[in-house]
């Protein structure tokens, strides 16, 4: 590979890693989401007895019919990624209301996610860089 060849390869990887690194640590992140559904983890207020007793699946915060943990979806685009819920009660559940203490999600995933993103950014980074060697 001559030094024209190698500089073309290295301008294709630097416009991969903008457009395309974004998808990995939100991905991340959408699985950190989903994996706080229906436990204590993010430190959310317990539910209330009464709560307890009408819930099918008990004690088990924000799961009932699984439909909000399926909800969080990832949406790429040029150099960013969104992790976002399509469920319209999530932001009832993020900020809570009147009767019910908010709960959380996204923000606390990010944080919680961190690592793991950290991790994905790399291993998306250095596949986009072994492809371009190749």
């Amino acid at each position: 590979m001559n030094l024209g060849d190698f500089t073309a390869r290295l301008n294709v990887l630097k416009n991969n890693v903008s457009v395309y690194a974004p998808l990995g640590p939100a991905k991340a992140i959408q699985k950190e989401a989903k994996s706080a559904i229906g436990t204590y983890k993010y430190g959310w207020p317990r539910l209330s007895a009464r709560t307890v007793v009408r819930k099918r699946t008990g004690d088990k915060p924000l799961l009932e019919t699984g439909k909000l943990q399926a909800s969080f979806k990832v949406k790429s685009g040029p150099h960013t990624a969104t992790v976002y819920s399509d469920d319209p009660k999530a932001g009832y559940f993020e900020r809570g209301t009147s009767k019910m203490p908010p709960r959380p999600i996204l923000g606390p995933a990010i944080h919680h996610a961190r690592a793991e993103a950290q991790k994905a950014l790399l291993a998306d980074v250095q596949s986009m860089f072994r492809r371009s060697l190749r």
